[in-house]
Protein backbone atom coordinates (compact mmCIF):
# COMPACT_ATOMS: atom_id res chain seq x y z
CA UNK A 1 0.00 0.00 0.00
CA UNK A 2 3.07 2.57 0.98
CA UNK A 3 4.69 1.66 -2.49
CA UNK A 4 1.42 2.94 -4.18
CA UNK A 5 0.95 5.76 -2.21
CA UNK A 6 4.51 6.65 -3.05
CA UNK A 7 4.03 5.83 -6.61
CA UNK A 8 1.69 7.91 -6.74
CA UNK A 9 3.08 10.75 -5.19
CA UNK A 10 5.80 10.64 -7.74
CA UNK A 11 3.63 10.50 -10.58
CA UNK A 12 1.44 13.33 -9.32
CA UNK A 13 4.69 15.55 -8.85
CA UNK A 14 5.57 14.27 -12.46
CA UNK A 15 2.44 15.27 -13.59
CA UNK A 16 2.34 18.82 -11.64
CA UNK A 17 6.20 19.72 -12.90
CA UNK A 18 5.08 18.51 -17.02
CA UNK A 19 1.78 20.98 -16.35
CA UNK A 20 4.32 23.81 -14.79
CA UNK A 21 5.73 23.31 -18.29
CA UNK A 22 2.77 23.04 -20.41
CA UNK A 23 1.51 25.83 -19.12
CA UNK A 24 4.54 28.08 -19.07
CA UNK A 25 5.95 27.16 -23.03
CA UNK A 26 4.77 30.05 -24.84
CA UNK A 27 6.01 31.79 -28.05
CA UNK A 28 8.14 34.35 -27.26
CA UNK A 29 9.40 35.42 -30.60
CA UNK A 30 7.99 35.70 -34.02
CA UNK A 31 9.89 37.44 -37.29
CA UNK A 32 7.90 37.56 -40.75
CA UNK A 33 9.06 38.03 -44.00
CA UNK A 34 6.64 38.71 -46.47
CA UNK A 35 6.54 38.84 -49.92
CA UNK A 36 4.33 38.93 -52.98
CA UNK A 37 3.87 37.46 -56.77
CA UNK A 38 1.01 38.20 -58.43
CA UNK A 39 -1.84 37.64 -56.14
CA UNK A 40 0.09 34.83 -54.50
CA UNK A 41 1.44 35.77 -51.03
CA UNK A 42 3.85 34.12 -48.85
CA UNK A 43 4.93 34.17 -45.35
CA UNK A 44 8.64 32.98 -43.76
CA UNK A 45 8.51 32.40 -40.34
CA UNK A 46 11.04 32.38 -37.42
CA UNK A 47 9.31 30.59 -34.43
CA UNK A 48 10.88 31.12 -31.09
CA UNK A 49 8.91 28.74 -28.52
CA UNK A 50 10.35 28.24 -25.34
CA UNK A 51 8.91 24.94 -23.74
CA UNK A 52 10.17 21.41 -22.54
CA UNK A 53 11.23 19.55 -25.09
CA UNK A 54 11.47 16.09 -23.16
CA UNK A 55 7.77 16.18 -22.71
CA UNK A 56 6.55 17.41 -25.84
CA UNK A 57 4.81 14.65 -28.17
CA UNK A 58 6.25 16.10 -31.65
CA UNK A 59 3.36 13.85 -33.63
CA UNK A 60 0.55 15.70 -32.77
CA UNK A 61 2.31 18.77 -32.46
CA UNK A 62 1.46 21.53 -35.23
CA UNK A 63 2.16 24.92 -36.20
CA UNK A 64 -1.08 27.09 -37.66
CA UNK A 65 -1.23 30.54 -39.25
CA UNK A 66 -4.17 32.24 -38.28
CA UNK A 67 -4.78 35.34 -40.72
CA UNK A 68 -7.76 37.87 -39.78
CA UNK A 69 -8.85 35.29 -37.38
CA UNK A 70 -9.12 31.81 -39.69
CA UNK A 71 -6.49 29.37 -39.81
CA UNK A 72 -5.10 29.91 -43.50
CA UNK A 73 -2.60 26.91 -43.65
CA UNK A 74 -1.18 24.52 -41.25
CA UNK A 75 1.90 22.54 -40.91
CA UNK A 76 3.60 20.13 -38.61
CA UNK A 77 6.03 21.31 -35.76
CA UNK A 78 9.33 20.07 -35.90
CA UNK A 79 11.67 19.09 -33.32
CA UNK A 80 14.41 21.70 -33.11
CA UNK A 81 13.05 23.38 -36.24
CA UNK A 82 12.13 27.17 -36.09
CA UNK A 83 11.53 28.04 -39.75
CA UNK A 84 8.49 27.43 -41.29
CA UNK A 85 7.05 28.86 -44.93
CA UNK A 86 3.78 29.35 -46.29
CA UNK A 87 2.94 29.93 -49.97
CA UNK A 88 0.36 30.34 -52.21
CA UNK A 89 -1.96 32.42 -49.74
CA UNK A 90 -4.97 33.54 -50.99
CA UNK A 91 -5.44 36.80 -48.50
CA UNK A 92 -5.49 40.64 -48.67
CA UNK A 93 -2.77 42.90 -48.54
CA UNK A 94 -3.29 43.84 -45.20
CA UNK A 95 -3.88 41.21 -42.53
CA UNK A 96 -2.71 40.59 -39.09
CA UNK A 97 -0.90 36.99 -38.58
CA UNK A 98 -1.36 34.97 -35.16
CA UNK A 99 0.94 31.43 -35.12
CA UNK A 100 -0.72 29.16 -32.87
CA UNK A 101 1.24 25.88 -32.15
CA UNK A 102 -0.36 23.02 -30.88
CA UNK A 103 1.06 20.67 -28.64
CA UNK A 104 0.74 17.60 -26.05
CA UNK A 105 2.60 16.27 -23.40
CA UNK A 106 3.40 12.61 -24.37
CA UNK A 107 1.96 10.96 -21.14
CA UNK A 108 -1.26 13.38 -21.18
CA UNK A 109 -2.75 13.71 -24.54
CA UNK A 110 -4.81 17.30 -23.95
CA UNK A 111 -3.59 19.87 -26.50
CA UNK A 112 -2.63 22.96 -25.34
CA UNK A 113 -2.17 26.46 -27.36
CA UNK A 114 0.65 29.02 -27.34
CA UNK A 115 -0.11 31.79 -29.70
CA UNK A 116 1.91 35.15 -30.91
CA UNK A 117 -0.01 38.35 -32.96
CA UNK A 118 1.71 40.48 -35.76
CA UNK A 119 0.58 42.73 -38.01
CA UNK A 120 1.93 42.23 -41.64
CA UNK A 121 2.16 43.96 -44.62
CA UNK A 122 2.76 43.06 -47.92
CA UNK A 123 3.41 45.88 -50.34
CA UNK A 124 0.93 46.57 -53.01
CA UNK A 125 1.40 45.23 -56.93
CA UNK A 126 1.15 47.14 -59.68
CA UNK A 127 -1.38 45.44 -62.03
CA UNK A 128 -1.70 48.14 -64.78
CA UNK A 129 -0.36 51.66 -65.88
CA UNK A 130 -1.93 54.21 -68.63
CA UNK A 131 -0.86 57.66 -69.67
CA UNK A 132 -3.70 59.95 -70.43
CA UNK A 133 -1.92 61.05 -73.51
CA UNK A 134 -3.32 64.57 -74.50
CA UNK A 135 -2.02 67.43 -76.52
CA UNK A 136 -0.37 70.57 -74.00
CA UNK A 137 0.78 70.03 -70.76
CA UNK A 138 -1.33 68.72 -67.93
CA UNK A 139 -3.26 70.05 -64.70
CA UNK A 140 -3.95 68.62 -61.40
CA UNK A 141 -5.96 65.14 -61.96
CA UNK A 142 -9.16 64.03 -60.13
CA UNK A 143 -10.36 60.62 -59.79
CA UNK A 144 -14.10 58.74 -59.26
CA UNK A 145 -14.47 54.87 -57.92
CA UNK A 146 -17.78 53.78 -60.18
CA UNK A 147 -19.88 50.91 -58.80
CA UNK A 148 -18.91 48.45 -61.65
CA UNK A 149 -15.36 48.21 -60.39
CA UNK A 150 -14.24 50.53 -63.22
CA UNK A 151 -12.68 54.39 -62.55
CA UNK A 152 -12.90 57.49 -64.03
CA UNK A 153 -10.26 59.98 -64.23
CA UNK A 154 -10.36 63.72 -64.85
CA UNK A 155 -8.36 66.40 -65.79
CA UNK A 156 -7.20 69.35 -68.24
CA UNK A 157 -4.61 69.89 -70.53
CA UNK A 158 -3.32 73.32 -70.79
CA UNK A 159 -3.23 74.64 -74.61
CA UNK A 160 -2.25 78.16 -74.10
CA UNK A 161 -3.00 80.92 -71.75
CA UNK A 162 -6.37 81.27 -72.15
CA UNK A 163 -6.99 78.01 -73.30
CA UNK A 164 -7.59 74.75 -71.99
CA UNK A 165 -9.51 71.12 -72.74
CA UNK A 166 -10.68 69.05 -70.55
CA UNK A 167 -10.53 65.33 -70.65
CA UNK A 168 -13.06 62.83 -68.67
CA UNK A 169 -11.65 59.32 -69.19
CA UNK A 170 -13.01 55.37 -67.92
CA UNK A 171 -11.26 52.74 -67.32
CA UNK A 172 -12.63 49.38 -66.58
CA UNK A 173 -11.27 46.98 -63.73
CA UNK A 174 -8.52 45.67 -66.25
CA UNK A 175 -7.10 48.50 -67.13
CA UNK A 176 -8.43 49.06 -70.64
CA UNK A 177 -9.65 52.59 -71.68
CA UNK A 178 -13.51 52.35 -71.91
CA UNK A 179 -14.23 55.91 -73.26
CA UNK A 180 -13.29 59.44 -73.28
CA UNK A 181 -15.16 62.59 -73.26
CA UNK A 182 -13.62 65.75 -74.51
CA UNK A 183 -14.96 69.36 -73.57
CA UNK A 184 -13.18 71.68 -75.74
CA UNK A 185 -15.00 75.16 -75.91
CA UNK A 186 -12.60 76.94 -77.45
CA UNK A 187 -12.15 79.06 -73.90
CA UNK A 188 -10.30 77.82 -70.46
CA UNK A 189 -12.06 74.44 -69.83
CA UNK A 190 -11.32 72.90 -66.01
CA UNK A 191 -12.63 70.11 -65.06
CA UNK A 192 -13.26 70.42 -61.21
CA UNK A 193 -15.30 67.25 -60.17
CA UNK A 194 -17.36 64.15 -60.83
CA UNK A 195 -20.29 62.31 -59.01
CA UNK A 196 -21.97 59.21 -60.01
CA UNK A 197 -25.43 58.62 -59.47
CA UNK A 198 -27.33 55.84 -58.37
CA UNK A 199 -28.39 55.05 -62.23
CA UNK A 200 -24.75 55.02 -63.41
CA UNK A 201 -25.02 58.48 -65.42
CA UNK A 202 -22.15 60.63 -64.14
CA UNK A 203 -21.84 64.33 -63.21
CA UNK A 204 -19.11 66.57 -64.46
CA UNK A 205 -18.28 70.08 -62.85
CA UNK A 206 -16.10 71.70 -64.90
CA UNK A 207 -15.36 76.23 -65.28
CA UNK A 208 -15.48 77.45 -68.63
CA UNK A 209 -13.40 80.92 -69.34
CA UNK A 210 -12.32 80.55 -65.53
CA UNK A 211 -15.32 82.03 -63.50
CA UNK A 212 -18.30 80.37 -65.45
CA UNK A 213 -19.35 77.20 -63.78
CA UNK A 214 -21.17 74.42 -65.73
CA UNK A 215 -22.51 70.90 -65.12
CA UNK A 216 -22.53 68.56 -67.30
CA UNK A 217 -24.22 64.94 -67.49
CA UNK A 218 -22.76 61.54 -68.81
CA UNK A 219 -24.50 58.23 -69.52
CA UNK A 220 -22.46 55.41 -68.12
CA UNK A 221 -20.89 54.74 -71.73
CA UNK A 222 -19.49 58.70 -71.46
CA UNK A 223 -22.17 59.89 -74.30
CA UNK A 224 -23.69 63.70 -73.16
CA UNK A 225 -27.14 63.74 -72.08
CA UNK A 226 -27.21 67.22 -71.05
CA UNK A 227 -25.27 70.32 -70.18
CA UNK A 228 -26.46 73.04 -67.29
CA UNK A 229 -24.36 76.44 -67.39
CA UNK A 230 -24.54 78.66 -64.46
CA UNK A 231 -27.04 80.78 -65.43
CA UNK A 232 -29.56 78.12 -65.82
CA UNK A 233 -29.14 77.36 -62.20
CA UNK A 234 -32.15 79.03 -60.88
CA UNK A 235 -31.53 81.25 -57.66
CA UNK A 236 -27.73 80.63 -57.56
CA UNK A 237 -25.82 83.65 -55.61
CA UNK A 238 -24.46 85.73 -57.91
CA UNK A 239 -20.58 86.67 -58.14
CA UNK A 240 -17.05 85.14 -58.86
CA UNK A 241 -16.50 81.39 -57.74
CA UNK A 242 -12.98 81.42 -57.45
CA UNK A 243 -12.03 78.28 -56.34
CA UNK A 244 -12.62 74.51 -56.70
CA UNK A 245 -15.79 73.45 -55.21
CA UNK A 246 -16.25 69.75 -54.73
CA UNK A 247 -20.20 68.02 -54.85
CA UNK A 248 -21.97 65.64 -53.38
CA UNK A 249 -25.10 64.16 -55.17
CA UNK A 250 -27.29 62.03 -52.47
CA UNK A 251 -31.08 60.93 -52.90
CA UNK A 252 -31.79 63.06 -56.18
CA UNK A 253 -30.22 66.26 -53.97
CA UNK A 254 -26.66 68.35 -54.94
CA UNK A 255 -24.73 70.18 -52.55
CA UNK A 256 -22.05 72.03 -52.46
CA UNK A 257 -19.99 74.70 -50.79
CA UNK A 258 -18.55 77.05 -53.11
CA UNK A 259 -16.48 80.16 -52.34
CA UNK A 260 -17.78 83.18 -53.81
CA UNK A 261 -16.95 87.04 -53.69
CA UNK A 262 -14.86 85.76 -50.29
CA UNK A 263 -17.81 84.44 -48.55
CA UNK A 264 -18.49 80.78 -48.17
CA UNK A 265 -21.98 79.44 -48.97
CA UNK A 266 -23.84 75.81 -48.26
CA UNK A 267 -26.12 75.36 -51.31
CA UNK A 268 -28.69 72.37 -52.22
CA UNK A 269 -29.99 72.01 -55.62
CA UNK A 270 -32.73 69.74 -56.90
CA UNK A 271 -32.23 67.50 -59.66
CA UNK A 272 -32.91 69.96 -62.30
CA UNK A 273 -30.23 71.92 -60.30
CA UNK A 274 -32.68 74.60 -59.22
CA UNK A 275 -31.44 76.29 -55.87
CA UNK A 276 -33.59 75.06 -53.07
CA UNK A 277 -31.17 76.34 -49.85
CA UNK A 278 -28.60 78.85 -50.36
CA UNK A 279 -26.83 79.95 -47.07
CA UNK A 280 -23.43 82.08 -46.66
CA UNK A 281 -22.09 80.18 -44.01
CA UNK A 282 -18.59 82.29 -43.29
CA UNK A 283 -18.25 86.23 -42.39
CA UNK A 284 -16.39 87.85 -45.30
CA UNK A 285 -12.95 87.50 -44.73
CA UNK A 286 -9.84 86.08 -46.81
CA UNK A 287 -10.43 82.37 -48.16
CA UNK A 288 -8.17 79.44 -49.66
CA UNK A 289 -8.42 79.14 -53.00
CA UNK A 290 -8.15 75.49 -53.97
CA UNK A 291 -6.44 74.78 -56.96
CA UNK A 292 -5.80 71.21 -56.72
CA UNK A 293 -9.19 69.28 -56.43
CA UNK A 294 -9.18 69.42 -52.93
CA UNK A 295 -11.61 67.93 -51.00
CA UNK A 296 -14.41 70.98 -49.18
CA UNK A 297 -17.84 68.95 -48.43
CA UNK A 298 -18.09 65.04 -46.97
CA UNK A 299 -21.38 63.30 -46.73
CA UNK A 300 -20.95 61.50 -43.01
CA UNK A 301 -22.36 57.86 -41.96
CA UNK A 302 -24.98 59.71 -40.40
CA UNK A 303 -26.39 61.82 -43.30
CA UNK A 304 -25.28 64.85 -42.37
CA UNK A 305 -22.73 66.98 -43.85
CA UNK A 306 -18.81 68.20 -42.99
CA UNK A 307 -17.89 71.34 -44.65
CA UNK A 308 -14.44 72.14 -44.32
CA UNK A 309 -12.81 75.52 -44.84
CA UNK A 310 -9.32 76.64 -44.86
CA UNK A 311 -8.45 80.00 -43.22
CA UNK A 312 -6.27 82.46 -44.82
CA UNK A 313 -4.41 85.63 -42.69
CA UNK A 314 -2.12 87.68 -45.11
CA UNK A 315 -2.46 85.37 -47.98
CA UNK A 316 -1.10 82.36 -45.85
CA UNK A 317 -3.38 79.99 -45.20
CA UNK A 318 -2.94 80.00 -41.13
CA UNK A 319 -6.08 77.23 -40.06
CA UNK A 320 -9.04 75.49 -40.86
CA UNK A 321 -12.69 75.13 -39.60
CA UNK A 322 -14.90 71.47 -38.98
CA UNK A 323 -18.51 72.63 -39.26
CA UNK A 324 -21.32 70.22 -39.52
CA UNK A 325 -24.84 70.66 -41.33
CA UNK A 326 -27.94 69.35 -41.66
CA UNK A 327 -29.30 68.43 -45.42
CA UNK A 328 -31.34 71.76 -44.42
CA UNK A 329 -28.27 73.79 -44.22
CA UNK A 330 -28.86 74.07 -39.90
CA UNK A 331 -25.35 73.72 -38.61
CA UNK A 332 -24.77 71.62 -35.53
CA UNK A 333 -21.10 72.65 -34.17
CA UNK A 334 -18.17 74.29 -35.81
CA UNK A 335 -14.53 74.31 -34.18
CA UNK A 336 -11.27 75.11 -35.35
CA UNK A 337 -7.82 73.49 -36.07
CA UNK A 338 -4.72 75.00 -35.83
CA UNK A 339 -1.50 73.17 -36.38
CA UNK A 340 1.75 75.33 -36.90
CA UNK A 341 1.98 78.42 -38.73
CA UNK A 342 0.92 77.13 -41.31
CA UNK A 343 -2.00 74.28 -41.13
CA UNK A 344 -3.11 73.37 -44.66
CA UNK A 345 -6.69 70.62 -45.01
CA UNK A 346 -6.68 68.54 -47.52
CA UNK A 347 -8.51 64.85 -47.16
CA UNK A 348 -11.17 63.31 -44.39
CA UNK A 349 -12.33 59.21 -43.66
CA UNK A 350 -14.92 58.65 -41.64
CA UNK A 351 -14.31 55.72 -39.06
CA UNK A 352 -17.39 54.84 -37.52
CA UNK A 353 -18.61 58.28 -35.73
CA UNK A 354 -14.82 59.52 -35.58
CA UNK A 355 -13.20 61.35 -38.27
CA UNK A 356 -9.40 61.19 -39.59
CA UNK A 357 -8.50 63.66 -41.17
CA UNK A 358 -4.73 64.90 -43.28
CA UNK A 359 -3.25 67.94 -44.67
CA UNK A 360 0.14 69.57 -43.76
CA UNK A 361 1.24 71.92 -41.61
CA UNK A 362 4.20 74.47 -41.11
CA UNK A 363 6.62 76.30 -39.45
CA UNK A 364 8.88 79.14 -39.94
CA UNK A 365 12.07 78.41 -40.39
CA UNK A 366 14.51 80.92 -38.76
CA UNK A 367 17.72 79.66 -40.42
CA UNK A 368 16.09 79.83 -44.11
CA UNK A 369 16.08 83.04 -46.13
CA UNK A 370 12.90 85.44 -45.87
CA UNK A 371 12.17 82.78 -42.53
CA UNK A 372 10.44 80.76 -45.49
CA UNK A 373 7.76 78.10 -44.11
CA UNK A 374 8.73 74.21 -44.03
CA UNK A 375 6.08 71.75 -43.91
CA UNK A 376 5.19 67.98 -42.60
CA UNK A 377 2.31 66.60 -43.30
CA UNK A 378 -0.35 65.27 -40.71
CA UNK A 379 -2.58 63.09 -39.55
CA UNK A 380 -5.23 63.92 -36.59
CA UNK A 381 -7.97 61.88 -35.52
CA UNK A 382 -10.85 64.10 -34.00
CA UNK A 383 -13.64 62.25 -31.61
CA UNK A 384 -17.58 62.91 -32.54
CA UNK A 385 -16.99 65.53 -29.66
CA UNK A 386 -14.49 67.50 -30.92
CA UNK A 387 -11.65 65.23 -29.03
CA UNK A 388 -8.17 64.70 -30.55
CA UNK A 389 -7.36 61.17 -29.08
CA UNK A 390 -3.98 61.47 -31.61
CA UNK A 391 -2.31 63.96 -34.20
CA UNK A 392 0.85 62.67 -35.85
CA UNK A 393 3.42 64.49 -37.93
CA UNK A 394 5.21 62.83 -40.77
CA UNK A 395 8.20 64.19 -42.47
CA UNK A 396 9.67 62.41 -46.02
CA UNK A 397 11.51 65.35 -47.61
CA UNK A 398 11.88 69.23 -47.42
CA UNK A 399 8.24 69.24 -48.16
CA UNK A 400 6.21 66.31 -47.53
CA UNK A 401 2.49 66.89 -48.34
CA UNK A 402 -0.37 64.41 -48.01
CA UNK A 403 -3.77 64.66 -49.97
CA UNK A 404 -5.48 61.79 -49.54
CA UNK A 405 -6.65 59.57 -46.76
CA UNK A 406 -8.82 56.37 -46.69
CA UNK A 407 -9.78 53.37 -44.36
CA UNK A 408 -9.37 49.58 -45.03
CA UNK A 409 -11.37 46.73 -43.90
CA UNK A 410 -8.77 46.21 -41.27
CA UNK A 411 -8.91 49.62 -39.20
CA UNK A 412 -5.90 50.94 -40.99
CA UNK A 413 -5.61 53.91 -43.12
CA UNK A 414 -3.87 54.43 -46.30
CA UNK A 415 -2.49 58.00 -46.70
CA UNK A 416 -1.05 59.32 -50.57
CA UNK A 417 0.80 62.47 -50.95
CA UNK A 418 3.94 63.54 -52.05
CA UNK A 419 7.79 64.12 -50.75
CA UNK A 420 10.56 66.63 -52.52
CA UNK A 421 14.00 65.55 -52.00
CA UNK A 422 15.18 68.80 -54.07
CA UNK A 423 14.16 68.42 -57.32
CA UNK A 424 13.16 65.41 -57.26
CA UNK A 425 9.54 65.03 -56.47
CA UNK A 426 7.88 61.92 -55.29
CA UNK A 427 4.56 60.01 -54.40
CA UNK A 428 4.18 58.49 -51.34
CA UNK A 429 2.29 55.80 -49.62
CA UNK A 430 2.15 55.55 -46.07
CA UNK A 431 0.04 52.41 -44.09
CA UNK A 432 -0.82 53.55 -40.59
CA UNK A 433 -2.89 51.31 -38.05
CA UNK A 434 -5.61 52.57 -36.08
CA UNK A 435 -3.80 54.86 -33.57
CA UNK A 436 -2.14 56.68 -36.24
CA UNK A 437 1.76 54.60 -35.96
CA UNK A 438 3.43 53.96 -38.83
CA UNK A 439 3.17 50.27 -40.31
CA UNK A 440 4.74 50.73 -43.61
CA UNK A 441 5.55 53.72 -46.35
CA UNK A 442 7.47 53.57 -50.11
CA UNK A 443 7.32 55.26 -53.00
CA UNK A 444 3.72 54.31 -55.05
CA UNK A 445 5.32 55.75 -58.67
CA UNK A 446 7.36 59.13 -60.04
CA UNK A 447 5.74 62.47 -60.09
CA UNK A 448 3.85 64.92 -58.22
CA UNK A 449 0.22 65.78 -57.42
CA UNK A 450 -0.79 62.45 -56.31
CA UNK A 451 -4.57 61.24 -55.90
CA UNK A 452 -5.99 57.66 -54.59
CA UNK A 453 -9.25 56.40 -54.93
CA UNK A 454 -10.05 52.95 -53.53
CA UNK A 455 -11.94 50.34 -55.96
CA UNK A 456 -13.40 47.27 -54.79
CA UNK A 457 -10.55 45.35 -56.07
CA UNK A 458 -7.50 47.55 -55.14
CA UNK A 459 -6.15 51.25 -55.14
CA UNK A 460 -6.01 53.55 -58.45
CA UNK A 461 -3.71 56.15 -58.02
CA UNK A 462 -3.57 59.25 -60.28
CA UNK A 463 -0.36 61.15 -60.76
CA UNK A 464 1.54 64.12 -63.03
CA UNK A 465 4.42 62.92 -64.76
CA UNK A 466 6.53 65.19 -66.69
CA UNK A 467 3.47 67.04 -67.42
CA UNK A 468 1.30 64.18 -68.49
CA UNK A 469 -1.04 62.27 -66.02
CA UNK A 470 -0.22 58.92 -65.16
CA UNK A 471 -2.80 56.24 -64.09
CA UNK A 472 -1.86 53.11 -62.03
CA UNK A 473 -3.67 50.09 -60.72
CA UNK A 474 -2.26 48.62 -57.21
CA UNK A 475 -4.07 44.78 -56.16
CA UNK A 476 -3.55 43.04 -53.53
Amino acid sequence: MKKVLVFGILLLIILGVGGYFYYESTLVGLELDTTTESNNHSIELSVDLVMNDAVIDYESSKVNLIVNGDVEKSTPYVEGQSDYSFTNLDIASSYEVEVEVVYSFKYYKKEYLSTLKKEAVVEFVRQWEQKVEHEGSNYTPGLLALNDGGSIIFTSYYGGPAYAVGFIEKYTSGGEIAWTKRIDTGKYVDVINAFEKDDGSILIYYSNAFYNHAIMVLDSNGNEISNHPRSSWKGFPSGVIFEEPNIIYDDGELFITPVIDDYMYFIKMDKDFNVLISKRITERRELYRYKDKAKRIFLAPNGKFIVVNNIVEKGVPRKFELMNFDRGGMIFWKFTIDNGDSTIFKDLVFDGEDMVIVGYSGDKDENSENNRITYDSFVMKIAKEGDIPWNKTFDDGNFTKFNDIEVDQYGNYLVAGSASYGFDDRNTFWKLDSQGELLTKGNLTEGYYVRMIFTNDGIVVGSIVNEKTVIYKYGN
